[in-house]
């Protein structure tokens, strides 16, 4: 490897790159912007410590929630104290265990039923097939609570909302039952400062049902990424869980470019036949509509960017390098623009915050992939700010008529969910740009929530991501750094592409968002962990 032609010409280009007047001009520019931002205001503001959490802990109100919540989950862990301590004597309780006792003796044995069990829940389009899929992973879960987790991990992007509910609600119930210890984090009072806000768009919402399934939806997603922060106690146990997402992606992956290599006639359905009228497929996987493979992938892609960079051995680093480059292909063959600049900005995102040194080598990358870029790829980025563009067209409409609505809305918003949005954005619509949704996360969350909602959100976010910086800066352990960068990349790649789309408007999509933040929390608490030992 050391002797490579290829890797020998890299070091003498770096060398000279380095050497240059240009590149220590830039270096210069750096540590000059570096220290004027160390010093400056917006700074200082942004590492205090508002100490918001003690202050929520000491109040009134956080003192009667936490009294609250510790009496019933101390009541709950009583009841299932009770249940445990009698069941061994149960004969209910003994025929319960005997199929996993059979099963769990042979590990070959083992992951082949639980194989099955995924197959059924995917592919039978016969129900009580996949009642008994589903059944089965919850009940492994029962007993093996991170298999549960790996499991609906994998079969996110393959399976239906419903599912998902139903494997979370399971899940939840082996979390309870599997004594896994809870404690506050410093971040909770913001988060639960935007359930509150979920809950009281419920409450005003004119379609109470139709919002209420909405907060399900937002619920199955919360309770995932909350057992994953308490229950994946150790690094090992949260890279298999990311991995678990990558294979995921690897198999849509090879699914898109199938679609892509044998074509899926879609008419004008996602795409501009005016100024791309040579374009009749986009890849889509199972996701059914190609933008949404994209906010996928650039989430996974991330996670696989991470496994690349944690693996021990190079053959390993090597072959998720690899599986990278298949779900960069899926990515591409999406043709989706919003999907490209997320994944783009992730990766410089990730770049900035390993190592700032590696933007200019980024830059120098990203000139090599434009120039060998085929011809319709740089249409399609070029096109981006292109107002003729009839997709680029009808996403401003519906940004102005969502900007109207927000202002007429602003306190409360119109209730959680499309059918209370899409109701009130019918008064709102500028031109003939009529749409379910805004294209555009940001203004959506604000047309639902208001404005006092959506700040919720984006206090919510910016604490997460100030206290995951923070706390990356000071672990010992690279490995640990990285996968807390990652994420936080990830993040930041989800929320550009939710500036151009609805990012939210799969509720798989929704479910990995809220699984992805809970991803993060977690490789802080263990990176956390670590450190002091």
């Amino acid at each position: 490897m050391e002797n490579s032609i290829i890797i020998k010409s890299f070091a003498i280009i770096y060398g000279i790159f380095t050497d240059s007047i240009a590149f220590k001009s830039m270096m210069r520019l750096r540590d000059f912007i570096g220290v004027a931002i160390k010093n400056s205001v917006f700074y200082w503001l942004l590492i205090k410590d508002y100490k918001f959490y003690e202050a929520w802990r000491g109040s009134l109100l956080g003192t009667g929630f936490y009294k609250s919540i510790t009496f019933l989950w101390l009541y709950i862990k009583r009841v299932t104290n009770t249940i445990k301590k009698s069941a061994p004597y149960s004969w209910s309780y003994r025929i319960f265990c005997i199929p996993y006792e059979v099963i769990s003796k042979s590990l070959l044995r083992s992951y082949s039923i639980l194989a099955l069990s995924v197959l059924l829940t995917v592919l039978s389009t016969n129900q009580v097939l996949q009642l008994l899929g589903l059944a089965y992973i919850i009940y492994s879960s029962l007993f093996q609570i991170e298999r549960g987790i790996y499991t609906i991990a994998f079969i996110i992007p393959f399976t239906s909302s419903t599912n998902l509910i139903l494997l979370a609600l399971g899940l939840f119930v082996s979390f309870v039952f599997n004594n896994i210890k809870v404690k506050s984090l410093k971040i909770e009072p913001f988060f639960l400062l935007f359930f509150a806000f979920l809950l009281i768009s419920v409450a005003t919402s004119p379609f109470k049902v139709n919002s209420l399934m909405t907060l399900i939806l937002y619920g199955s997603g919360i309770i995932f990424g909350y057992i994953i922060i308490y229950t994946l106690n150790n690094r090992q146990k949260l890279l298999s869980f990311l991995k678990a997402n990558v294979w995921a992606a690897v198999l849509q992956s090879f699914y898109a470019i199938l679609q892509y290599r044998f074509g899926i006639t879609m008419g004008g359905t996602w795409v501009d036949l005016e100024e791309f009228g040579e374009i009749t497929t986009r890849a889509m996987g199972t996701l059914g509509n190609p933008n949404v493979l994209a906010k996928y992938l650039v989430i996974t892609i991330m996670m696989g960017i991470i496994i690349m960079l944690t693996e021990e051995k190079l053959v390993n680093k090597i072959g998720y390098g690899l599986l990278n480059l298949v779900i960069a292909t899926g990515l591409i063959l999406s043709l989706s623009r919003g999907g490209w600049l997320a994944f783009i900005f992730a990766v410089i995102v990730m770049a900035i915050l390993i190592d700032k040194r590696l933007i200019f080598l980024m830059a120098v990358l990203g000139v090599g992939v434009l120039f060998i870029s085929p011809d319709l790829i740089m249409r399609r980025l070029g096109s981006i700010t292109n107002l003729q563009d009839t997709s680029n067209a009808y996403r401003i409409s519906i940004w102005i008529g969502t900007l109207d609505l927000i202002k007429s809305n602003w306190l409360k918003g119109t209730g959680l969910g499309l059918p209370a949005f899409s109701n009130m954005y019918q008064y709102f619509v500028y031109g003939s740009a009529l749409a379910v949704h805004s294209h555009n996360l940001v203004l959506q969350i604000a047309a639902e929530l208001g404005i006092p909602g959506f700040i919720s959100f984006m206090v919510m976010l910016l604490a997460l991501i100030k206290w995951a910086i923070l706390s990356a800066v000071k672990m010992l352990n690279s490995k640990s750094r990285f996968i807390v960068f990652g994420l936080l990349a990830a993040i930041a790649g989800h929320m550009l592409h939710g500036f151009v789309d609805y990012v939210w408007y799969d509720p798989r999509i929704l479910f990995s968002f809220w699984m992805l933040l809970g991803a993060t929390i977690c490789s802080v608490v263990l990176g956390q962990e670590a450190r002091h030992g």
